[in-house]
């Protein structure tokens, strides 16, 4: 639409009005206004604390700032730790101009190949669950350049406007069966929640 009008030729006070039409078109688009709800995520991890919270660098809608939050367990640090798990928010805003598409396979496929080109190896790497919003995988026997973990599961939750990155992870060990199963049990309760302005 905007190509089509851009090649048409409006003389004297016309282009006043073109554009003046224009910004009212777009002020009534649902692309162009804040969306009608907030979005947040309903989890946390159990038996963690908050060790640490820092920006992303995204802004999400209305220039939100987006957050990664490590949890340590009691006494430990984000540095330091023998168990933690993150949550990492990041805005829609992540698929632009790129090749990510906001699904949650493209999401988990693009975390994939960040850790790859970090010379990670993704061998170990097993997709336990799946459906149209949210995607939940684990990774064994991590090796690459200065990661400590050993194992993590993850679930990537997504909304509208936001997705939600979380894990856990342990050093030194894999998670048993039964840790694997209580760990999963716990990312699986993980919702998005919105909340009408």
């Amino acid at each position: 639409m905007i190509a089509s009008y851009s090649r048409t030729r409006v003389e004297g006070i016309g282009p006043l009005l073109f554009v003046g039409a224009l910004a009212f078109l777009f002020s009534q688009s649902s692309a162009c206004r804040l969306p009608a709800t907030e979005e947040s995520l309903d989890w946390k991890p159990s038996g963690f604390v908050l060790a640490d919270k820092v920006s992303t660098g995204w802004k999400g809608v209305g220039g939100n700032e987006t957050w990664r939050q490590i949890y340590a367990k009691p006494g430990e640090t984000a540095e330091n730790w023998t168990e933690k798990a993150e949550v990492i928010e990041l805005p829609i805003a992540i698929t632009l101009g790129g090749t990510i598409r906001w699904n949650p396979e493209s999401l988990m496929s693009a975390e994939k190949d960040r850790v790859e080109k970090l010379g990670c190896s993704t061998d170990a790497w097993t997709v336990l669950q799946h459906d149209e919003s949210s995607i939940l995988w684990e990774w064994r026997r991590i090796k690459c350049p200065g990661y400590l973990e050993q194992h993590e599961i993850e679930r990537i939750v997504m909304g509208q406007w936001y997705e939600w990155e979380m894990f856990y992870a342990i050093r030194n060990r894999d998670f048993s069966s039964d840790e694997k199963t209580e760990l999963i049990k716990d990312l699986m309760r993980a919702k998005v929640i919105q909340k009408g302005r």
